[in-house]
């Protein structure tokens, strides 16, 4: 068990840290989910409990989300309460961003007891070098056709809910900008790993 949550805690924690000299720089997280994030300098027994903690909670969420997905699924008294789409899926969306803030918490007070003795470093961990596992999947030409066609869609996403507004029809909005919200996630990311992309090929 405690092998498994380490190799789960290592895959989730490469964005999490940076070689130094005297050890390991960890990105911790906020209690805010937003904003800055503290640095500290770990050495590698810490790193290791780190990742024990980050293994236990992937592992906790994901059968959290999975409990969620049957408790949807017929037959369900939420089904028969809710029994409109767009209600169920509000439903999923608010208990998966609950889920993902009690688990922002849980490591706040879990690293906070590792982190007890450890010194904070003015050095960063930048958002280059945290996207730079992900640039590795994909090419240039990759990015640069998946970040039009996701920002066609976004366009496309977001003038046809306005006009669905202009025609009075605010009462099914919910999807359409979920949608919205999502496809301009999507198109910031691969934004983001594009311009890692082509600066690392500068270098």
């Amino acid at each position: 068990m405690r092998r498994m949550l380490t190799r789960l805690g290592t895959s989730g924690a490469e964005t999490r840290f940076k070689r130094a000299a005297q050890g390991w720089i960890f990105r911790a997280p906020t209690p805010w989910i937003l904003g800055p994030r503290p640095h500290y300098l770990v050495s590698d027994a810490q790193k290791a409990k780190i990742e024990m903690v980050l293994g236990l909670s992937f592992l906790v969420t994901c059968l959290l989300l999975a409990a969620s997905v049957l408790f949807l699924m017929p037959p369900s008294v939420v089904l028969k309460s809710v029994p409109y789409f767009e209600d169920r899926l509000l439903i999923f969306v608010v208990y998966c961003l609950g889920v993902s803030g009690l688990q922002n918490l849980g490591h706040c007070f879990a690293f906070r007891a590792i982190l007890k003795n450890s010194p904070r470093t003015s050095e960063k961990i930048r958002l280059d070098e945290r996207l730079k596992g992900l640039t590795g999947m994909y090419s240039a030409e990759q990015l640069k056709f998946l970040l039009v066609l996701f920002l066609v869609l976004f366009v496309g996403s977001f003038f046809l809910s306005a006009y669905q507004l202009s025609k009075g029809s605010a009462g099914h909005l919910f999807l359409p900008i979920a949608g919205i919200v999502a496809l301009g996630y999507v198109v910031i990311l691969f934004g983001a790993l594009l311009r890692v992309k082509l600066r690392s090929g500068r270098i």
